[in-house]
C-alpha cells in the first residue's frame, strides 16, 4: 500500500535543528513491512514543503496518511488535518506521536484525524495499514482512539509497550529529502559540522509533576552494540562527527556507560557526544569514564534551586545531589547546559530567591524558562481542575516553546512574576558575569508585552 507520511511546522523562528526521530521510526517500520512510503517534511523543506505536499494528494493516490506531532505543533496539526482533507476527503488520516497521545480525543475531534495511535508506533501502524488495506474492523487494533462513522469515539485500550527495543528498526532518514538540513544545523552538535540524535533508552522513572512521560515509566535500554550499529550506519551515510543522546535517562547503569564509553573511546575516536542526565545518576567515576571518551557536554534539567519546589515538582533529587553533579561535570572537564524554571503553584519570591542563590553559588543558569502545563501531566490537571485552563482547544493552540508565558499558576500577579523573573536572571547574569561566564540571551519577545496579551483559556 502506498502511505504517505508528513511532519508539521515547528519552531518557525529558527532553522530546522532537531530531526522528526519519531517519523523516521515510523517510516522504517512501515517500509520494513513492504509499503510504498513517501515522506514530506515541512518543516524541513519549509520553501517548497507545501506546494510538493498538495501537488502529491492532488496526483497521486494513497491508503493512508499519517502524521507524527510533538504538543507545540497542535495549531499546525489543525491546519494540516483541514488542508489534506480539502483535497482527499475519504483517505484515512491517522495522527500519531507524542501530541496526540498525550490528549488523543482532543486531536481526534479538532485536527481532522479518522485515527489517533496513543504511544509507541512502531507496531501499531503497521496494523493500521493492515486494517485498512485488508478492510478489517479497527476495534481489533489495541492502542488507538478512532472515529466511527456516526460520528462516535472508540477507544482500544491501551497497547503493550515494545519490551525488546533492539528489535526496532533503526530511523529510515535516507527516505528524508531534507535530512541534511537538520544534520547541518543540528540544534546540540558542539561546534561540529555535523551532529544527529540517538535514542538509546525508552521510558523514564521519574515522576516530575510537569512532565506527560511519553514513553511510561519503565525504563527499556538498548544494547550498546545495538546502539553502535545505528551510529555506524550514520558515520558512513552521512559523515557525522557528533552524536546526542535524547534519552530522559541516559545514564542507568555504570557497566553500560561503560560499555558506550568504550565504543567512542575505541571505534568511534573523531566523534564527540553529550547527553541528557538526571543529577542523581551522576557519580565522579562515571564522568570520568565519559570525559574520556570524548563527551563533550551533558544537559541537566534541575530546574529549581529550592527544596520545596523540588519537593513539589516531585524531582527525585535535592540540589545538594544538584549542586554536587554540577562540581564533578566541571572537575571532569565537561561541559554543561542547565534548564530552570519558575512559576510552580508552591513558587514565592522566597523560593525564586533560593534558586537564584543555588545558581550564583554552583556559577549556572542565567535564564527561566515558564512553567507551561501539558497534557499527560499531573499539573495540567491541576490547571483544569482549578480553572486555569478552561478551553483545551484555545490552549492548546498557544502552547509554543518554554520561553512563552501562557498561564500563572502562583499566587503572585502576572506583572510580579515577570519581575522577580527579569530580576533574577539579570542578578544571576551579573554575577557570572563577573566570573567571566557569558550567559546567551533567547528570549524572542519583549516579556513586558506579554504581560497585555495573554489569551484567555
Amino acid at each position: 500500500m502506498k502511505i504517505l507520511l508528513v511532519y508539521p511546522l515547528i519552531r518557525e523562528f529558527m532553522v530546522p535543528s532537531m530531526p522528526p526521530l519519531g517519523l523516521a521510526y515510523i517510516a522504517a517500520s512501515l517500509k520494513e513491512a513492504g509499503h510504498e512510503i513517501k515522506v514530506v517534511d515541512l518543516n524541513g523543506d519549509r520553501g517548497n514543503g507545501l506546494s510538493y505536499l498538495t501537488k502529491l494528494l492532488s496526483n497521486e493516490s494513497f491508503g493512508m496518511i499519517g502524521v507524527s506531532s510533538i504538543i507545540t505543533q497542535y495549531k499546525r496539526v489543525k491546519e494540516l488535518g483541514e488542508l489534506i482533507k480539502s483535497i482527499v476527503p475519504h483517505t484515512p488520516l491517522i495522527l500519531g506521536g507524542p501530541g496526540p497521545t498525550s490528549i488523543p480525543e482532543l486531536y481526534l475531534k479538532n485536527c481532522s484525524a479518522d485515527i489517533v495511535c496513543m504511544g509507541e508506533g512502531e507496531e501499531a501502524v503497521k496494523e493500521i495499514a493492515d486494517y485498512i488495506q485488508n478492510k478489517m474492523p479497527l476495534e481489533l487494533c489495541k492502542g488507538i482512539i478512532f472515529k466511527k462513522q456516526d460520528g462516535s469515539y472508540v477507544n482500544t485500550g491501551k497497547r503493550s509497550q515494545i519490551k525488546d527495543i533492539n528489535t526496532i528498526k533503526f530511523p529510515a532518514w535516507e527516505m528524508f529529502y531534507t535530512i541534511k538540513v537538520y544534520l547541518e544545523n543540528y540544534l546540540f552538535k558542539h561546534g561540529r559540522k555535523k551532529g544527529m540524535s540517538i535514542l538509546s533508552t525508552r521510558g523514564c522513572p521519574g515522576e516530575c509533576n510537569y512532565c506527560m512521560c511519553n514513553f511510561g515509566r519503565m525504563l527499556r535500554m538498548r544494547t550498546a552494540e545495538n546502539i553502535f550499529s545505528e551510529i555506524e550506519a550514520l558515520v558512513r551515510k552521512y559523515d557525522i562527527e557528533h552524536i546526542h543522546f535524547i534519552d530522559d535517562t541516559f545514564i542507568t547503569t555504570v557497566k553500560r556507560v561503560r560499555e558506550i564509553s568504550d565504543f567512542f573511546k575505541h571505534e568511534f575516536r573523531s566523534l564527540t557526544w553529550s547527553a541528557n542526565v538526571r543529577v542523581n545518576f551522576i557519580k565522579p567515576d562515571v564522568l570520568k569514564i565519559m570525559a574520556d571518551s570524548n563527551c563533550v557536554s551533558l544537559a541537566y534539567g534541575i530546574e529549581s534551586g529550592s527544596p520545596t519546589v523540588l519537593d513539589y515538582m516531585k524531582k527525585g533529587f535535592t540540589a545538594v545531589q544538584a549542586s554536587n553533579a554540577i562540581k564533578w561535570t566541571r572537575e571532569a572537564g565537561i561541559s554543561m547546559t542547565t534548564y530552570f524554571m519558575i512559576g510552580m503553584p508552591c513558587e514565592t519570591k522566597e523560593t525564586v530567591r533560593e534558586t537564584i542563590d543555588f545558581c550564583k553559588q554552583n556559577l549556572v543558569g542565567g535564564e527561566f524558562f515558564f512553567v507551561t502545563p501539558i497534557p499527560g501531566a499531573e499539573l495540567y490537571e491541576y490547571a483544569k481542575e482549578n480553572k486555569i485552563i478552561n478551553d483545551e482547544d484555545v490552549y492548546m493552540e498557544h502552547v509554543g516553546e518554554v520561553r512563552d508565558f501562557l498561564v500563572n499558576l502562583t499566587n503572585m500577579s502576572n506583572e510580579e512574576l515577570f519581575a522577580i523573573k527579569e530580576n533574577a536572571e539579570l542578578e544571576i547574569k551579573e554575577h557570572l558575569g563577573r566570573h567571566n561566564i557569558t550567559v546567551k540571551q533567547s528570549v524572542r519577545k519583549n516579556p513586558r508585552e506579554l504581560v497585555h496579551s495573554l489569551p484567555k483559556f
